[in-house]
């Protein structure tokens, strides 16, 4: 067998978890003359914790010319504080094209004072896709005087398009020194959304110079756990969450709430002895630590997988409307009095944009979290207005999202093309069909009173 068929069997064992039939194939791959078979066996057995035969076979690899190879032993004698042996193996990497090891020789000449071999290394990295050379390079120009801060802002630009958020953090100062507060605030927006852990205090302060104190609070506890919801997301949410409640009511007369397992490579779910297609794994709530995540934010999923890849819709949605919440990949909610219903709300409102059904949630982790799950399975109830429920849905929604009630009911109105009656103390909907909503309100027009359906007696708000 040849090295090549080695080497993809050992690939195919290892991504199935046989780790031990893996580490054989990868040696007699290395050995019938398939080098990366050897850079291969290394990371496995590191990932195993033998980090002594890890780094034989790096050795052996790098030695057969791999440069990837070469990369990781510079990186352990970086580690050990042997410098110069680094940069021989970094160099080596970087002779053989491998873009992390330009960047880690260029880190150790521009140390020592060699900025314009470094600065030549940086560019390289780019070159070959690597926006940390990008970064580095106008960190470089910025710092070191090498050119105008308008230099350094297209180095940066360049790397924050491939989503370096350090280069979005260090742009947002460029922007704000050239007297535009509104760019510097995308920038640290976008750094915040990539994880750049100062972002969200720059944002605070920066809101709090506008006098915007709602905006300030929100990016002033988003690192250390949220107690309320952004403003951007409380004005999207009121404009869907009664409709959101109607058909996730719906959804839970139709399926009940018995034993729930999904199948994510056929987008199904499975609960209560039927099967549901249109899956689509939303994300997670750790009851741990009270934080939610992003299906698309982690690690264990590729966002393109057909069970994850809808969620793209949430979050371009997010960045089109500003919505922190949908932007961002992990949220610490354990400011709120119910993280667990916090993050429930959230994830009820944002599935509205995917449409469908609404969603299912069952626990993970051993019962330490919660993993949510969104449907769109045509046999199942279309989304339609339902005169039964939407007095007690509209009151629910109010519960949360009460800041502005006129709107969240007029929106849900509207969504089912009902006739629209506005006055002060009243908002009346007719629906097709004829069913009509009566919503009255106290005589300044902010708060519901009573809400009246033709399917029911007045409900008391």
């Amino acid at each position: 067998m040849s090295g090549i068929e080695l080497y993809e069997r050992a690939v195919s064992a290892r991504d199935a978890g046989r780790w031990d039939e893996a580490a054989d194939l990868f040696e007699r791959a290395f050995d019938a003359g398939h080098a990366v078979a050897g850079l291969d066996l290394a990371l496995g057995l590191s990932a195993h914790r033998d980090h002594a035969s890890a780094e034989v076979w790096c050795r052996r690899a790098a030695d057969s010319g791999v440069a990837a190879a070469a990369f990781e032993v510079g990186c352990i004698e970086q580690r050990r504080g042997d410098l110069d042996a680094a940069e021989r193996w970094h160099r080596q990497a970087a002779d053989g094209g491998d873009a992390s090891g330009m960047l880690n020789l260029g880190a150790l000449l521009e140390k020592r004072g060699d900025t314009t071999d470094a600065m030549d290394l940086y560019r390289r990295a780019w070159d070959l896709g690597a926006h940390e050379g990008a970064f580095n390079l106008g960190r470089m120009i910025e710092d070191e005087g090498r050119g105008d801060a308008e230099q350094a802002a297209e180095w940066y630009e360049r790397a924050a398009e491939r989503g370096n958020g350090a280069a979005f953090y260090n742009l947002g100062f460029i922007r704000g020194d050239q007297g535009d507060p509104d760019a510097q605030i995308r920038c640290w927006r976008r750094a915040a959304d990539l994880g750049h852990r100062h972002a969200a205090p720059a944002l605070a302060h920066a809101f709090h110079q506008q006098g915007d104190r709602a905006r300030a609070r929100f990016w002033r506890f988003l690192p250390t756990g949220l107690g309320a919801y952004s403003a951007e997301f409380e004005a999207f949410a009121g404009g869907v969450a009664v409709a959101a409640i109607c058909r996730q009511w719906a959804l839970d007369k139709e399926t009940g709430d018995g034993y729930i397992e999904y199948d994510l490579d056929a987008r199904t779910l499975t609960t209560g002895g039927r099967v549901f297609h249109g899956m689509t794994a939303l994300g997670s709530f750790s009851r741990l630590d009270g934080s939610w995540l992003w299906t698309w934010n982690n690690d264990n999923f590729r966002a393109d997988h057909p069970a994850v890849a809808p969620l793209r819709r949430i979050r371009d949605y997010g960045v089109e409307h500003d919505i922190p919440e949908l932007t961002i990949g992990r949220l610490d909610l354990s400011g709120f009095p119910n993280p667990e219903q916090a993050a429930t709300t959230m994830v009820l409102v944002a599935a509205s944009i995917l449409g469908g059904n609404g969603v299912k949630a069952c626990a993970v982790g051993g019962g330490d979290g919660m993993g949510y799950y969104h449907l769109d399975d045509p046999r199942l109830p279309a989304d339609a207005y339902d005169p039964a429920t939407t007095p007690e849905a509209i009151k629910t929604a109010v519960a949360v999202f009460a800041r502005d009630q006129r709107k969240l009911v007029t929106d849900f109105i509207s969504r089912y093309g009902a006739a629209l009656a506005l006055g002060t103390e009243a908002i009346m909907g007719t629906f097709p069909g004829g069913h009509r909503l009566l919503v009255r309100f106290t005589p300044d027009g902010r708060r519901i009173q009573t809400i009246t359906s033709d399917r029911g007696r007045p409900d008391t708000g």
